[in-house]
């Protein structure tokens, strides 16, 4: 529902590339609640399903890379003791 939600500001903000990042609040919250291994199934599940559902398989393999190194660096801010927000920036980020 988020991934939906988000390809809706697409035709407002007009940068190639550019997503709001209500995804990655699922990939947090599993992340907090559940554990690194859950929030990498939700992220991988997230990806899949947005990427079938809305890009085509042609960007999947875009969408698992920055969806991994996202994860992946959430996992590591989190690790440092960075705050949510902090945590939710790094991912964004990458």
């Amino acid at each position: 529902m988020l991934g939906y939600i988000e390809t809706l500001f697409s035709p407002i903000i007009p940068i190639a590339g550019f997503k709001v990042g209500l995804a990655n609040t699922a990939v947090m919250l599993a992340l907090y609640k559940f554990g690194e291994r859950s929030a990498f199934f939700v992220m991988l599940v997230k990806v899949l399903t947005v990427c079938l559902w809305f890009s085509g398989l042609n960007a999947l393999i875009f969408a698992l890379s920055g969806g991994a190194l996202s994860f992946f660096a959430m996992c590591a801010a989190k690790r440092a003791g960075m705050s949510q927000a902090g945590v939710g920036m790094c991912g964004g980020v990458l």
